[in-house]
């Protein structure tokens, strides 16, 4: 392939593009080291040594980025697309960690919902729909949360110092769309605000 253009990144790294779409980043002393100008055609053993290196350093820094916190594996794969890895890199890297179990989008889910006690159902699969968790492992995460929907309003009740019964329609439609903004649903929520009020008398 051959190099069409070298373009800065920062002090440190420049991304360098071929003439057909394929880019990726290097620092500037492997940039030197493998001989890398614009115009110059890169042998395929020259791109696999380069491959090696990108290989290692989206491996590390997998590592890096897992140490915070859990995160799933879109999370990851847009982190390494930010940090200019090419696509063939970032799906070994990827696959690297869902073999090695340090990616795993079921139990991330499964952790998410179990620590989302006091959301919604809706909630929970809204935010982890957004961290790009497929559809099949946001059900089974669902499946193993551990509060039911009713405690969880009974919890957003007592925070809210809620006294109130049916006769006191404001209060109890105010508190009702509260709650209904969380994510929970009408019948759910009625059915937990009686239950609330049959608790105080």
């Amino acid at each position: 392939m051959t190099v069409e253009m070298i373009v800065s990144v920062d002090k440190q790294r420049c991304k360098v593009l071929f003439d057909s779409g394929f880019a990726f980043v290097l620092y500037r002393g492997e940039i030197n080291r493998f001989r890398i100008e614009e115009g110059a055609f890169i042998e395929e053993d020259v791109l696999e040594e380069i491959f090696a290196v990108l290989r290692k350093r989206a491996r590390e820094r997998l590592v890096h980025l897992l140490k915070a916190s859990d995160k799933t594996e879109a999370q990851i794969r847009q982190k390494l697309l930010e940090g200019g890895y090419p696509s063939q890199i970032i799906e070994e890297t990827l696959q690297f960690g869902k073999q090695c179990r340090y990616i795993d989008d079921s139990r991330y889910a499964r952790r998410f919902a179990e620590c989302s006690k006091n959301k919604s159902r809706k909630q929970i699969a809204c935010q982890l729909a957004q961290k790009g968790v497929s559809r099949e492992n946001i059900e089974e995460a669902l499946e193993c949360c551990q509060e039911e929907e009713e405690q969880q309003i009974m919890y957003w009740l007592r925070k809210k110092g809620y006294k109130q019964g049916r006769e006191d329609d404001r209060e109890y439609e105010k508190t009702a769309a509260f709650l209904y903004r969380k994510g929970f649903s009408g019948e759910i929520i009625h059915k937990a605000m009686e239950q609330w009020q049959k608790e105080q008398e």
